[in-house]
């Protein structure tokens, strides 16, 4: 008896293992976001980085081959996506012809507000920038 349950067993095993073989299943694959997803936050007249909007926002500086940019970037972009109340735009720098001249940004990553048309704080390196981004709504 205990061998015809052992057959018993052992045959209701491999239909359940054959039956979870025939169902398929849909996976998603995401690689992440790029810059290029968010093309109304790109700002590329410097002259206009502190006359976005007239209420307070956030200028994030980044650039293409910056270790700490790239290793922030994930995370700084799906913080974008989710936002729903701050904002925040994006200069791609490639040098400092793409910084508004006497705001004080000089190496990437780097993060400003803006208030009134005008600069009220500026954070520096991935630490300080993911800082302020943990701190967005």
């Amino acid at each position: 008896m205990s061998k015809r349950l052992l057959t018993i067993l052992m045959v209701l095993m491999a239909g359940l293992l054959f039956l979870s073989c025939e169902q398929t299943t849909t996976t998603t694959s995401f690689a992440g976001y790029n810059y290029s997803d968010f093309p109304e936050l790109l700002i590329s007249d410097p002259y206009t980085q502190l006359n976005v909007l007239d209420q307070d926002y956030y200028v994030y500086y980044y650039g293409l081959t910056c270790a700490h940019c790239i290793a922030i970037k994930q995370e700084v972009l799906t913080k974008i996506a989710l936002l729903t109340q701050d904002h925040v735009f994006l200069v791609q720098v490639s040098s400092l012809s793409d910084i508004m001249p006497g705001i004080g940004v000089t190496k990437t990553p780097t993060i400003i507000k803006v208030v009134n048309h005008q600069l009220v704080s500026l954070d520096v390196g991935d630490t300080d920038v993911l800082a302020v981004f943990d701190s967005l709504k």
